[in-house]
């Protein structure tokens, strides 16, 4: 290891992995990325593969189940939190959900001016790879995340998934392609960043596309001490 950084990124979440890889894009800066966890190569199975989501959760130590009250009622539930390189990216469900406009009204109007839908959703579409609307101007299409829905609407759908959509219909819901719009009111399929049944973490979108660039430095099981 060098003795000379110009960034010292702590924790390889979602966000130490997107920073890392974002500003070694400049050759000239050295970066060094400290994660408490393992970063374990090649990605094991449970934690590559889609379709190991549960055993992720049920079958390794990858994971932490952490204490958390909820505000609104006290109640208390466990939430979930990655303990691998990658972080939650690396053990959570897979969808890929949009923030609502009407959230980040909410946000502005806190004082946090910064975040408004106009420069999250700017932030979103360069970060996306949308495979069922890549010429859609609000969705991106050559950003480093794949996504993309399991089904359409007018798919041939199992009949349980049928029943639920017509139903929700029966209801006065719209039908609604695409969930990832600014103002979402309706039922369809869900955004998965799944290709082709791997995991699409920060890990393999971010991390993985940057680690030989020789002004970055990946060091694991390196806990830093406050």
């Amino acid at each position: 290891m060098s003795d000379h950084y110009d960034v010292i990124i702590i924790g390889g979440g979602s966000g130490g992995c997107v920073a890392a890889a974002q500003l070694t894009e400049d050759p000239r800066r050295r970066v060094l990325l400290l994660e408490a966890a393992p970063d374990p190569r090649p990605i094991p199975e449970t934690i590559r593969l889609a379709s190991a989501r549960d055993r992720v959760w049920l079958e390794t130590a990858y994971v932490d189940m952490v204490p958390v009250v909820r505000p609104v009622d006290g109640s208390p539930f466990r939430s979930l939190a990655g303990k691998i390189m990658g972080g939650g990216s690396s053990v959570n469900a897979m969808a890929w959900v949009w923030p609502t406009r009407h959230d980040m009204d909410r946000w502005v109007a806190a004082g946090n001016s910064d975040w408004s839908w106009d420069t999250v959703h700017g932030v979103l579409k360069r970060i996306e790879a949308d495979q069922d609307f890549p010429d859609d101007p609000d969705h991106g299409h050559a950003g480093p995340v794949y996504v993309k829905r399991p089904f359409s609407l007018d798919s041939d759908l199992s009949p349980v998934v049928r029943a639920c959509i017509d139903g929700a219909v029966e209801m006065g819901l719209p039908r609604l392609p695409d969930t990832n719009v600014p103002d979402p009111v309706g039922v369809g399929p869900g955004v998965s960043n799944i290709k082709d049944g791997v995991r699409q973490s920060a890990v393999v979108s971010h991390l993985e596309p940057a680690r030989e660039r020789p002004n970055l430095t990946v060091k694991a099981e390196a806990p830093v001490l406050g």
